[in-house]
């Protein structure tokens, strides 16, 4: 795993919301620890915290920033999707079916559907739904790259979004609490 991947894992946050130098961010380690007995989510989430201040000396402080953002909103129409009793605890990544076109496909939270959306608008997107649970999400869509071929059988992501979902992106500015990493070591302690 990168240390990026580990410091948003641990804090339970999305890409954009963590802060540090890139050089850093994308080495990778292999980490292998057991805790002994079965722990929660959070519990392991606090074990990782405390591997990366001891291990890795890691160092952060937080800050609002206000960004340029995409509010991931419910159409006045309501949703288009099928409200789940469970779903997966990380969405699974956005898959490539050739011609262009990119699917989300299975249940996840509307928290995890703003994340999975943010690297293709190339911006955040704050889930601004306040939709509870997991739902069933298939959205298939064209990215607006022109550096992608498309024939043009899928729609752009924000109709896509409308059309398929229930929801809308609105452009807006928003404040944005940042996790900014002010030391983390490249390599790792010895045990």
């Amino acid at each position: 795993m990168t240390l990026r991947f580990l410091i948003e894992d641990a804090f339970d946050l999305p890409a954009f919301q963590v802060s540090m130098p890139d050089s850093i961010g994308y080495h990778h380690f292999d980490i292998a620890a057991t805790s002994g007995a079965p722990v929660s989510r959070a519990d392991m989430r606090a074990m990782l915290k405390s591997l990366l201040v001891e291990r890795f000396h890691l160092a952060t402080h937080w800050e609002t920033r206000t960004d340029s953002s995409y509010r991931l909103e419910v159409l006045p129409s309501g949703v288009r999707m099928t409200p789940l009793d469970n779903g997966y605890a990380m969405p699974n990544s956005p898959l490539n079916t050739g011609r262009g076109v990119m699917q989300l496909n299975g249940p996840m939270s509307m928290r995890q559907l703003a994340e999975r959306l943010a690297p293709f608008t190339g911006k955040p997107v704050i889930d601004a739904t306040n939709l509870d649970g997991f739902f069933k999400v298939m959205l298939n869509f064209t990215p607006d790259n022109p550096a992608v071929e498309s024939d043009g059988s899928a729609p752009l992501l924000p109709k896509a979004v409308q059309e398929q979902l229930g929801l809308r992106l609105v452009v807006s500015k928003e404040p944005i609490k940042v996790l900014v990493v002010d030391h983390v070591d490249d390599q790792p302690t010895p045990n």
